[in-house]
């Protein structure tokens, strides 16, 4: 995690909603409860139109999804769901075309937005020497991620 899946969910949500007739975010857990995601589903199904539905903070498995999948009919007319998800089981529900998977930033990339963030008082906003070794450790852990 921590990739930027649901920030770039949510810009591409933001920046499409007004298109559709209806859209919704819909937060799914772990351990999330059918009756009450299948009746978040269907509230926004209920007023018609093409809708856009986001399935947003990881859906784990693809019982959660053919829940959800369960509950949505297929007007053929352009109506969209975006999922968010490690698993590539869960992913293998889309067409090919239509997934992207975001992965880590290379290490140069991961050590200047670190330190851009993590040294803003710095006016170069650079790592200070002395820091170096602790810097490097941890972004070697961070694996691309250096924000999460």
């Amino acid at each position: 995690g921590g990739v930027g899946k649901t920030t770039l969910v949510d810009k591409v949500y933001r920046s499409m909603e007004k298109k559709f007739e209806c859209a919704g975010q819909i937060p799914i857990s772990q351990t999330y409860n059918k009756a009450e995601l299948v009746g978040r589903v269907n509230e926004l199904l209920f007023r018609n139109g093409r809708y856009l539905i986001v399935l947003d903070d990881d859906v784990w498995d693809l019982t959660a999804f053919n829940d959800i999948n369960g509950a949505l009919v297929d007007y053929n007319n352009g109506s969209r769901i975006i999922i968010t998800t490690r698993s590539a089981e869960v992913a293998s529900v889309a067409d090919d075309g239509r997934q992207l998977k975001l992965e880590g930033l290379e290490s140069t990339e991961a050590r200047a937005l670190f330190c851009d963030r993590a040294f803003r008082k710095n006016e170069e906003r650079r790592c200070p020497q002395e820091l170096e070794d602790l810097v490097q450790d941890f972004l070697s852990r961070c694996g691309g991620v250096p924000l999460a």
